[in-house]
């Protein structure tokens, strides 16, 4: 795998000037006092003004809450499909079967994600 030189900071600082110039030029575009796309700075008022709240915190828990307990059973399942598949014949072939369909998900011929996350075991 060929790395890759780390960008100098001025170029990530030009990046991100880029990318929120774009974004405040194309809310400007569309118009609508930011009905369809706010503008960064409209953006930057409002998350100030939620930040104090009770509830902004509270939805933030319990989003990050969610996307935890999701990932833990993530795990546990991909746990269990692989001691199942490792244990004997009959398990190993039901998660070939998944391997299977997810193959048919390929990305630019590169196989699907479980078949690229597999490939260095």
């Amino acid at each position: 795998m060929a790395s890759r030189a780390k960008p100098k900071r001025w170029q990530t600082a030009a990046a991100i000037l880029f990318w929120v110039a774009a974004w405040q030029l194309l809310a400007m575009a569309l118009g609508h006092g930011g009905l369809f796309l706010a503008t960064p700075s409209q953006t930057v008022q409002a998350l100030a003004a939620q930040l104090p709240t009770t509830e902004f915190w509270r939805r933030i828990v319990f989003s990050s809450l969610r996307i935890l307990t999701g990932f833990l059973l993530a795990v546990a399942v991909g746990l269990l499909l692989g001691a199942a598949g490792g244990r004997n014949q009959q398990g190993g072939t039901g998660v070939e079967a998944i391997l299977s369909a997810e193959n048919l998900t390929r990305v630019y011929g590169k196989g699907g994600a479980v078949t690229r996350a597999l490939d260095g075991f």
